[in-house]
């Protein structure tokens, strides 16, 4: 494809990615053989971690688990961890989209006589048949989905654990993907690279969008010729505190949140990612959840993002929110539904802390930040988020 070059310089910095190109080509044969030889390396740390550090990981892991635990590796990669707790006792199944990391994967459980199950799949499709022991999703697997494809695979995790299953997630900070979007452009020569296996040049430009709390990336690969080849990724950043809600909010309670001698995410990723170990809710307890829907789904993209969000697919409307815990295995017991002067009074009193925070605080290094938040919230509510969402608190027993 040739690209009109102007188009680039003239673009304005705000990142709009097509549907198709939100995630990085995983299953693409030939882009995932040249992922494979980024994992495999043990020069840097930056498509799977040295192997040095994974078993200082998989030891961790293995204090964690009863004798004889049956794991799943969500976004296993070429199988580093499946393969190393399987070599301890314990039955191993990975998923990754990849075809070379499943291959590669495979071949290498085959050579050990390591009886591991892997499965080339997109993990918001997966669905297992028997329930695991411990679920684990690494290296910043999670931030890459929507908030929506996230609450949905954590409360599948939910589901597919037996009871006092734990679930391990290792996330990237929020202040790391805020970086990464506010990242300056740059470009670099590449005899050959991820992207394409030709010299080229790539091209690189990051936004940061502070409302929905996502990163973009936009790549252009440009090769001698001139042909011209696009992808793009995002990253959500989630809060501290947005983490544990999102685990509290399928049934999970954090156990620990490991120290780095104990977890440790190498050098490159030092301070920028984090784990928690979670614990499924028991049998016969009560799930709350505190839920935004669409009162009025919104007919454009544009008008998603004047409410606040990435997407009109972030939520849905109540009828499918319902149904959606029906999907996943709950009943709904009860729920409790705000009405517009409700909303308005829970939004309003945030914008009260925000005011008094801002005046205990005026010299923070977030007050700038902040007061941003606070002249753009209110005309937000008022314009868009009341007429469009709703909220409710919904009780939920597992079946």
């Amino acid at each position: 494809m040739m690209m009109d070059i102007s188009a680039v310089i003239f673009a304005t910095h705000r990142i709009r990615l097509l549907p198709d190109e939100g995630k990085i080509p995983w299953d693409e044969p030939a882009f995932s053989q040249r992922m494979l030889e980024n994992h495999l390396s043990q020069d840097h740390d930056w498509a799977s971690r040295r192997l040095t550090v994974i078993e200082q990981q998989v030891t961790w892991i293995t204090r964690q688990l009863p004798a004889g635990a049956r794991i799943l590796d969500l976004g296993c990669g070429p199988g580093f961890y499946t393969r190393l707790l399987a070599e301890r006792g314990f039955h191993c199944t990975g998923v990754d989209f990849s075809p070379a990391s499943i291959t590669w994967a495979r071949q290498q459980a085959q050579a050990a006589n390591l009886n591991i199950d892997y499965i080339q799949q997109d993990i918001r499709t997966y669905h297992p048949t028997e329930p695991f022991d411990f679920i684990m999703m690494t290296f910043g697997e999670l931030n890459v989905f929507s908030a929506a494809d996230a609450q949905s695979l954590i409360s599948h995790c939910a589901q597919w654990l037996k009871p006092d299953g734990k679930l391990l997630v290792e996330v990237h900070t929020f202040d790391e993907v805020k970086r990464q979007g506010m990242a300056q452009p740059g470009w670099q020569r590449c005899p050959h690279g991820l992207f394409l296996a030709v010299p080229h040049l790539l091209l690189t430009e990051n936004a940061w969008d502070e409302e929905a709390q996502t990163s973009s990336t936009q790549f252009w690969a440009i090769a001698e010729n001139g042909c011209t080849t696009r992808f793009g990724s995002q990253m959500k950043a989630w809060r501290d505190d947005e983490y544990i809600s999102l685990l509290g909010d399928a049934g999970f309670t954090v156990l620990q949140r490991p120290d780095s001698h104990t977890w440790p995410v190498g050098e490159t990723f030092a301070g920028k990612l984090f784990a928690l170990l979670a614990k499924s809710l028991k049998p016969g307890g009560i799930i709350l959840i505190g839920k935004p829907y669409w009162r009025q789904i919104p007919a454009t993209e544009e008008i998603a993002h004047a409410c606040g969000v990435s997407s009109v697919a972030d939520f849905r409307p109540l009828p499918e929110l319902v149904a959606f815990f029906d999907q996943l295995g709950y009943d709904v017991v009860e729920m409790v539904l705000a009405d517009p002067q409700g909303w308005d009074r829970y939004e309003a009193a945030k914008w009260m802390t925000m005011r008094r925070w801002l005046e205990e605080n005026p010299d923070d290094e977030f007050a700038q930040e902040v007061r941003t938040e606070l002249t753009a919230a209110p005309k937000r509510h008022v314009t868009w988020t009341r007429e469009y969402f709703g909220w409710g608190v919904f009780a939920l027993i597992a079946r």
